[in-house]
């Protein structure tokens, strides 16, 4: 039995599909327009759900039972076919998937427990030996 579940991850997958559709709805017309701009409001709704817990989502994929695994492919088919409707389905939602933990992986890594203050106007250092400029 898996510790963590799938929630999440089925969040992450919303942002990435309300993305695609978006992009596909925008393009419907051959080009992307302010008329597009729309296209965004799934996008920005479903964005506060998948980020709110982002972490969790390389805990469940690592996690995955058999029934989860199914659910998830039967959840990414269901957004998926309407988009994508071809035999090798099956193989694209694997990679998919697998791109999808990459990437969660690499926002992460911009995560930091300590956030550090960026500063607006750095000074670079005058190198040992050179003058500074007035």
């Amino acid at each position: 039995m898996s510790q963590y579940g799938v929630q999440e991850t089925k969040q992450v997958l919303d942002l990435a599909f309300a993305g695609a559709k978006a992009v596909q709805d925008a393009l419907a017309d051959g080009k992307i327009g302010l008329e597009d701009l729309g296209q965004l409001l799934p996008i920005i709704v479903a964005a506060g759900p998948a980020i709110d817990n982002i972490s969790m989502v390389p805990k469940e994929i690592k996690d995955l039972d058999a029934a989860e695994a199914a659910d998830l492919m039967l959840y990414m088919k269901k957004h998926l076919d309407p988009m994508v409707g071809d035999a090798e389905l099956q193989e694209k939602i694997e990679k998919g998937l697998a791109l999808a933990l990459a990437l969660v992986e690499f926002l992460l890594t911009f995560k930091s427990a300590d956030p550090q203050p960026v500063p607006v106007n750095p000074v670079a250092p005058v190198p040992s030996g050179a003058a500074a400029k007035p």
